[in-house]
């Protein structure tokens, strides 16, 4: 709590420092010096790592506001669907400025005016 107390922290001050959590600041040592240095929340992207590398982050900042009495929040950046692109043969293809292109959740072989979507929902969507 002591160290906790040098860095301006109010609990009506309504602008948050939000810290996106990487491999530079995943460590708890690295944690605690941003959290010192004046980070209100830690974003999570899910989209990134591991889920029990996620699951270690969320630890250690817990572990952090026991140790200073804090209430560091922790922000998930869930992950949205990931549209693939599906087979598109070996050499791919070229795409040409203009030309027409249709995208498809139909399981087909892709070319520069078909091309499929891994995504079933994506003509509902």
């Amino acid at each position: 709590m002591t160290m906790l107390k040098n860095v301006y922290r109010s609990e009506f001050n309504r602008t948050k420092i939000v810290a996106t959590i990487g491999p530079a600041t995943s460590s708890k040592e690295m944690l605690r010096k941003i959290i010192l240095a004046g980070v209100d929340v830690c974003r999570v992207n899910m989209s990134h790592g591991t889920h029990e590398q996620h699951k270690q982050v969320i630890e250690d900042i817990r572990s952090i506001n026991k140790e200073f009495n804090s209430n560091i929040c922790i922000l998930l950046d869930l992950q949205g669907p990931k549209l693939r692109v599906g087979d598109m043969g070996e050499d791919g293809c070229m795409l040409l400025k203009d030309a027409k292109l249709v995208l498809t959740s139909k399981n087909v072989r892709g070319s520069a005016s078909l091309v499929p979507i891994k995504y079933d929902s994506l003509s509902k969507d």
